[in-house]
């Protein structure tokens, strides 16, 4: 038999302090909304917030001119396995 695939969710943010509060939330609303323990939640809201801080702060060489048109170039994934 096979298994269904685990579930997923994307969120595409820009390379501002705003995006670490937002980065939060999210990881917050999707993980609650797929059951996941609260104790699980805050451990990986806490991975989430310093990945999107690091992104944030510093960025790839060659976007740091102007920090409003920062961005996340290459895609940060974080995966969780229960």
């Amino acid at each position: 038999m096979s298994q269904a695939p685990p579930p997923r969710d994307r969120l595409l943010l820009a390379g501002t302090p705003n995006a670490v509060r937002l980065a939060r939330l999210h990881t917050t609303d999707v993980l609650s909304h797929w059951g996941v323990h609260p104790d699980s939640i805050e451990t990986i809201r806490l991975l989430v917030s310093e990945l999107a801080t690091n992104a944030v702060r510093h960025p790839k060489e060659g976007n740091q001119r102007d920090p409003s048109e920062r961005a996340v170039r290459e895609p940060l994934s974080v995966s969780a396995v229960a």
